[in-house]
């Protein structure tokens, strides 16, 4: 039997669903893909029962995408932050994507509300320690783990999410920002689902400071919850895509030019490689491991949003 991987939501009335049902028999569709949850044979931008129908992935078979209505309460927001590293659970969902290249993408049907969601990436600083985790990852399986938002290393993640508690100066590490040398954008203020689906912050040069914005992005400017919707720049029916970018090098460096001076500031993609046999929560360089906090502000979670994050 093929696993469900998609779940769907009734998205407004119309015609009667009987209807729809004895269409799709009608022309052969399989029976599979008629009831309440796609398989892995349908397409996330098909409808059911003529456009009556919103689908979203199943979190139950997909562990990359996380439902807002699943998020914790943190410090009066909701708040996740998973490790991510380049492995099956992270492949993304019908959409072709960049080799090992970071991104989220936002899923949505009709029952949103006045709501915002922000999504960052950080290099890591050095391995987590038993204490650091609500759920530490097991038996290879890192999506479903959860970093303790209140912990050591998740609060140190939490007040560089945050847009507003940036550390000052310069990291003598790597002779850059704090901030610029470990931050990755996703979604944000800066970003929504048209021109500015992948907006880049400004940065003069190698002393910029590079944070996200202290707000997230609306629903009504990031989120395409129309099923329908044509593909067009960072949309695809019901969900938009973002992928990562960084100003650092590998490491949190300033790039630099062949000479040796610092290169101008130029946004590149953030990628995931495989850690072979190293540990990837001991990554520092960037490369091996990318740690993502999700952040929802608002009164009640739409129960058809999520947010799948992947590695293409």
């Amino acid at each position: 039997m093929i696993a469900r991987l998609f779940s769907t939501k009734r998205s407004r009335a119309g015609a009667a669903l009987a209807v729809g049902a004895l269409a799709l028999l009608a022309v052969g569709i399989p029976t599979a893909v008629t009831g309440a949850n796609f398989t892995a044979q349908a397409q996330a931008s098909a409808a059911i029962g003529m456009g009556q129908w919103c689908s979203t992935p199943n979190p139950t078979t997909k562990k990359n995408v996380h439902p807002l209505s699943t998020l914790p309460s943190v410090a009066g927001t909701r708040m996740i932050i998973v490790p991510v590293v380049p492995a099956g659970e992270y492949l993304a969902t019908d959409t072709p994507a960049e080799s090992g290249r970071l991104g989220i993408r936002v899923w949505g049907c009709g029952d949103v509300t006045n709501s915002a969601l922000k999504v960052t990436a950080w290099r890591g600083s050095g391995a987590p320690t038993a204490g650091d985790w609500i759920t530490a990852p097991a038996n290879g399986s890192y999506a479903s783990a959860r970093l303790n938002p209140a912990g050591t290393l998740g609060t140190e993640l939490r007040n560089l999410h945050s847009g507003s508690s940036v550390p000052g100066g310069v990291d003598p590490s790597t002779g850059v920002s704090a901030s610029t040398s470990r931050y990755s954008w996703l979604l944000d203020s800066t970003r929504d689902r048209g021109a500015k689906s992948a907006a880049n912050p400004a940065c003069g040069n190698k002393s910029c400071v590079v944070a996200p914005s202290k707000t997230g992005a609306s629903f009504s400017s990031a989120l395409s919850l129309n099923e329908a919707a044509p593909a067009s720049g960072a949309v695809v029916g019901n969900s938009v895509t973002y992928l990562a970018s960084k100003y650092y090098a590998e490491g949190g460096t300033w790039p630099v030019n062949a000479n040796g001076s610092a290169a101008a500031p130029a946004a590149s993609p953030t990628k995931v490689a495989s850690p072979g046999f190293a540990n990837p929560l001991a990554d520092t360089s960037g490369r091996l491991l990318q740690w993502v906090v999700i952040e929802w502000t608002g009164a009640t979670p739409p129960p058809s949003v999520e947010v799948e994050v992947f590695v293409g």
